[in-house]
């Protein structure tokens, strides 16, 4: 689809007008732990307990956070834990997701956790099938300079004066598959505000700000303002020059899919 794209540029509504934040890389991790099934009561030696294995990894994730960057993010659920109380659990299984600020660490968070989720099958004696995104992760945006100051000169133009980049903390940064395009193709992915200051977004708050004149008027200034980028980049040589300069010095384009193969 991007064979012949040259650039993509996109605007996502907010609590302030910013031009730039981090976006997280994201990956989704699903483990099963295989043991074997006993009377709970009867015969507990004779099994070896999968919600053990499950157990151990949560709790091992949780330590993992203590030694992972502010940015990052380990977030989990025992989605399957056995079927009757009464019996040693010889099926259990987690599924996760991981975020972090930059390909690299991603790549390095990746690691970590399946350290632990095969560390806790040592422990409870059992098997572990781990998988890696059945769904596409997605990666950190990266951000093209040249077309964000083009962003905001035109944001400028209409009255909107867009935060600089740094002044919202990583900590709120969310992801988005806007992402692995980003680094297929030079790109920017600013944010306008639609709601008062501090509205946290995906919430019935922000969807009932979505709802009203200031939210329209904020959509019109950000179809101005993508129009203003698009324009400046098909008529303008020396921005297309230094969009593609830009791009290629940040690391040029990246095969998303491969990039984790033999991790």
């Amino acid at each position: 689809a991007f064979e012949r794209v040259d650039a993509a540029i996109m605007v996502h509504p907010y609590f302030i007008d910013v031009a730039d934040q981090a976006w997280l890389g994201r990956r989704e991790c699903r483990v099963t732990y295989t043991g074997v099934s006993a009377h709970a009561s009867s015969h507990p030696f004779m099994g070896r307990n999968a919600l053990d294995a499950a157990n151990l990894a949560y709790q091992g994730l949780g330590l993992l956070r203590q030694q992972i960057p502010g940015s990052d993010r380990i977030h989990a659920i025992i989605d399957h834990g056995g079927d009757a109380p009464n019996l040693i659990p010889a099926s259990a299984s987690l599924h996760i997701n991981i975020r972090s600020k930059h390909a690299p660490t991603l790549r390095a968070l990746s690691r970590r956790v399946e350290e632990v989720l095969r560390g806790a099958a040592l422990m409870a004696g059992v098997s572990a099938e781990v998988t890696w995104d059945s769904s596409p992760m997605t990666m950190p945006v990266r951000t093209n300079r040249p077309l964000l100051k083009r962003w905001v000169s035109a944001q400028r133009s209409v009255g909107r004066h867009p935060y600089p980049p740094g002044t919202v903390s990583d900590t709120l940064a969310a992801s988005t598959d806007f992402g692995n395009v980003s680094l297929r193709v030079p790109g920017i992915h600013p944010l306008i505000q639609i709601a008062p200051e501090g509205t946290g977004m995906h919430t019935v708050e922000f969807a009932h700000c979505a709802d009203t004149p200031a939210a329209v008027d904020a959509a019109l200034d950000a179809a101005f303002g993508l129009a203003s980028v698009a324009l400046d980049f098909l008529v303008d040589d020396e921005l297309a020059d230094a969009v593609r300069a830009d791009f290629e010095a940040s690391g040029g384009a990246v095969d998303v899919e491969g990039y984790f193969s033999g991790m």
